[in-house]
């Protein structure tokens, strides 16, 4: 269907449709009183029952932005029945009230109003708005050929032309806003919040302007054969930004500036889906980032555990290690070298047995002669007094080795109580091998309690079981029923209502206009019969009928173009909102890619601490080693210091003892060797006594011959057991040796472990703590400031505020003059505020972008 511009008409009936349609747009709340009695000034006062404030700043520019006249269009609704006291902040000066000549009381900034309600009043003014209580400010700058030009210099000229718009929400104030970060603490921070506002710049572009490109904008056909380009606006953060700047760039020929207009309006963020999709994420977002926090927490405290245990098992190893070295030193420093000198002192007193034994056997020969002729006395006894001068040589060897021997067992029962003590200390129980296997247990149970706050996706309250939850919430965000896709295609159905009803409304007009042409006809008939017959009232009613009809008309017309706009607006807005959702679930995409890193990372980690392969073990496997090999250690120790203690330490004790006896019996033979060499002497002198004593000696001789060869024999025996005590203890200060190396390396291990588990604790989970925590406050407090958002948005930024008791907002239009070689600067902007005031008398088209911002 074609529809088609209304003319437009002078200053004043322009005015009074600005009025009209400023006042047909939600605005700022009163208070109101109600007086019984129908006076003002009795009766007891009572509130009505609802007062909803509309109100509209109609702001003109010129090109560049500067402030020609703001007015601010007020509506004041009363719904009740009774006379009411209205005490409504406005604007004062060039005040004047549209219904009629009586303006309201002014009083203190505030107009007070005696209202009579029949259900439903309404009182509508005008007044001069000074360019401080604006919001907002526009401000547009051009250039041609990239240098910058004034719009006035502009006109004619053939080039590139670039227009830039600059526009500030500027109702910041201080606000104190409470959040709390992912360790549950809570945060108080002043904030400079502005009221949110959305807009809208449009301009249409001329057929004139070609190559025509914008960085954000949207950009249409305009159905005229010109470009229609609009920019949507978020004017406040965290969405959007307070501060914007943008604007287009075209290859003009012969130019001229066309008009712009800013429409703004307030919001409140949680009441429009767009919006409140945003809002939503920052408390999801800060939610995450508490749970992140406190999986990490939990990682990082199960680490610090292991750490200490770590710490514990390092102690033990160190202690064991100085125990093997002391073990070590014992055996291979005093041990081993008693226990050979003591194999070297059995050597000689073996070797000097057997050949006393083998000279006393040599001298019960002689002994035998003596007895057959006394004769041979003198001989036979210097025979004897030589036999008992070598008998006390050797009783005095015989001693010095006895002493030796004593001394060596001596010396290898101290190492050997020094072998006993380091296998004590191995065994103990607080500082030994059995610590060592409590700490790597404590180890084991501190990965435990990691992999189970780990988890896994199916576990809830866990790391991996929180992440499925999030990677859950996005899949259901991205679900093609109920998500993101669902809403852009009710989005697309709406599109095509909108198609569908303008086409209906279209048909509709048409019908009407064609009604009307007929009664027109028929009235131009009626008018022709009273022709002939003269009727003077008759004419003059059929005369006021037809113009009746030709203002109705005109106003379809005005209509049907005023609807074709609006509904081009709605269209192009819902494409925006149509293309941001399909941002929102690529973001959505992004946002599942990289949980499921995360989710990735932390498997990982869990490998890491038990990986479940003997080919690959992780940490928890290596414990379990560590585990099972100090176990063994403990038991062999076990078994070591048993074997010393139970048996060779008696065994050294029994040695030494028997021979501190040889020692003391050897002493006893030198001294009695002595005496028979002396004796020898005497036999000399004496033959009766040697002739008695021969068989005496002879009987002697034979027992010591015997004695001799027992202790021969004996000697021969401890000859062979020192040999293997020497030989075991050589086996035993080797492996001492090497168990000293082998717990100096597991103590070089453990220092490993305590220094890795410190390093990821401040290198990884730390960080990973501080990193959640930060995501949680940075989500937390844009959630607050969204919360905030919502709170002034609801007071409807109105320029003046709003006293308690009402409900209302406002809306604010800002209109920058077009410069061309035509009309004056003056008087295009006027004609384009005319313009902009029709397209909004209908107050349809201001409320279809109400609802599209809403949508």
């Amino acid at each position: 269907m074609s529809l088609t511009h209304l003319p437009t008409g002078g200053a004043l009936r322009r005015r009074a449709v600005i009025g009209t349609a400023a006042l047909g747009m939600t605005g700022a709340a009163s208070v109101v009183a109600v007086l019984s009695g129908g006076s003002a000034a009795a009766g007891t006062t009572t509130p009505a029952s609802r007062i909803v404030n509309r109100e509209t700043v109609q702001v003109e520019a010129s090109s560049t932005g500067s402030i020609q006249h703001a007015r601010l269009f007020n509506q004041l609704t009363v719904y009740g029945d009774g006379t009411y006291r209205v005490v409504d902040p406005t604007a004062t000066k060039g005040l004047r009230n549209l219904d009629g000549f009586a303006k309201p009381q002014i009083e203190n900034g505030r107009a007070i109003w005696s209202v009579t309600a029949d259900g439903r009043a309404d009182r509508r003014t005008v007044a001069d708005v000074p360019a401080a209580k604006l919001p907002v400010t526009l401000r547009a700058t051009y250039t041609l050929d990239g240098q910058p030009i004034a719009p006035s210099e502009l006109v004619g000229k053939t080039g590139t032309v670039t227009a830039t718009y600059h526009v500030a929400n500027r109702t910041a104030t201080p606000t104190t806003i409470r959040y709390k970060d992912g360790h549950g603490r809570l945060h108080t921070e002043t904030v400079d919040l502005v009221t949110p506002f959305v807009g809208q710049l449009q301009t249409d572009l001329p057929s004139s302007f070609t190559s025509i490109h914008t960085a954000r904008g949207d950009l249409a056909g305009d159905g005229r054969g010109g470009t229609a380009a609009a920019f949507t606006l978020v004017l406040f953060g965290p969405i959007g930004s307070p501060a914007q700047t943008f604007g287009w760039t075209a290859h003009v020929k012969d130019a001229a500036l066309p008009p712009a207009t800013l429409q703004v309006l307030p919001v409140t963020p949680e009441r429009h889906p767009e919006l409140e999709t945003g809002e939503t994420g920052y408390a999801d977002g800060a939610a995450t980032g508490t749970q992140l926090t406190d999986g990490a927490g939990q990682i990082d405290s199960h680490l610090l555990e292991l750490q200490a245990g770590a710490a514990k098992l390092l102690t033990g190893l160190t202690q064991l290690s100085t125990g093997a070295q002391q073990l070590k030193a014992g055996l291979a420093g005093r041990a081993v070298p008693g226990a050979r000198q003591l194999s070297g002192g059995i050597d000689q007193i073996n070797s000097g047995a057997a050949q006393l034994r083998d000279g006393v056997g040599a001298k019960l020969g002689d002994a035998g002669r003596l007895a057959a002729g006394a004769g041979k006395v003198a001989a036979g006894a210097g025979q004897l007094s030589a036999g008992a001068n070598e008998l006390a040589t050797g009783t005095g060897r015989l001693a010095g080795g006895a002493h030796q021997v004593a001394g060596g067992a001596g010396l290898l029962y101290a190492g050997l109580q020094n072998v006993s003590g380091g296998l004590s200390a191995l065994g103990d129980a607080k500082a030994g091998l059995p610590a060592a296997v409590a700490g790597a247990q404590a180890l084991r149970v501190g990965v435990d309690a990691i992999l189970a706050g780990l988890g896994a996706p199916n576990q809830d309250q866990t790391v991996l079981g929180g992440l499925a939850q999030v990677s859950g919430g996005l899949t259901r965000l991205n679900d093609v029923t109920t998500g993101l896709p669902a809403a852009k295609a009710g989005i697309s159905r709406i599109q095509d209502g909108l198609t569908s009803s303008t086409a209906d409304a279209g048909s509709a007009i048409t019908g009407l206009k064609g009604g009307i042409s007929g009664a027109q006809q028929l009235i131009a008939g009626a008018q022709q019969a009273l022709a002939a017959t003269p009727n003077p009232t008759a004419d003059a009613l059929l005369t006021q009928a037809a113009g009746a009809l030709g203002q109705v008309d005109a106003g379809l017309t005005q209509f049907a173009t005023t609807l074709q706009d609006n509904v081009a607006q709605a269209a192009g807005g819902l494409q925006q909102v149509s293309s941001g959702i399909g941002d929102a679930i690529a973001g959505v995409d992004t946002l599942g890619a990289g949980v499921a890193r995360i989710t990735a990372g932390v498997t990982q980690v869990k490998l890491g601490l038990a990986s479940g392969s003997a080919a690959e073990p992780g940490l928890a496997e290596g414990l379990d080693a560590l585990v099972a090999g100090l176990t063994r250690a403990v038991t062999g120790v076990g078994a070591l210091s048993d074997g010393v203690d139970g048996q060779v330490l008696p065994g050294m004790a029994q040695l030494a003892s028997g021979a501190s006896d040889l020692a003391a019996g050897s002493d006893e033979a030198a001294t009695g060797a002595g005496a028979l060499a002396a004796g020898a002497h005497q036999v000399a002198d004496g033959a009766h006594q040697v002739a008695d004593g021969t068989a005496q000696s002879a009987a002697g001789l034979e027992d010591l011959h015997g004695h001799l060869g027992d202790l021969a024999t004996g000697t021969g025996q401890e000859k062979a057991g020192l040999h293997q005590l020497s030989s075991g203890l050589d086996t035993a200060a080797t492996g001492s040796g090497k168990l000293a190396s082998g717990l100096q390396q597991a103590a070089d291990g453990g220092r490993q472990i305590v220094s890795g588990s410190g390093r990821l604790h401040r290198q990884g989970t730390a960080k990973l703590v501080t990193a959640g925590n930060d995501t949680a406050r940075t989500y937390a407090r844009q959630y607050a400031i969204m919360k905030a958002l919502d709170a002034k948005g609801a007071r409807g930024g109105l320029p003046y505020g709003a006293p308690a008791g009402g409900t209302g907002s406002a809306a604010f239009v800002y209109t920058l003059a077009a410069a061309t070689n035509a009309t004056s600067e003056g008087m295009t902007r006027g004609g384009v505020a005319l313009v902009l005031a029709i397209a909004g008398a209908v107050g349809s088209g201001f409320v279809l972008r109400r609802r599209m911002i809403r949508a």
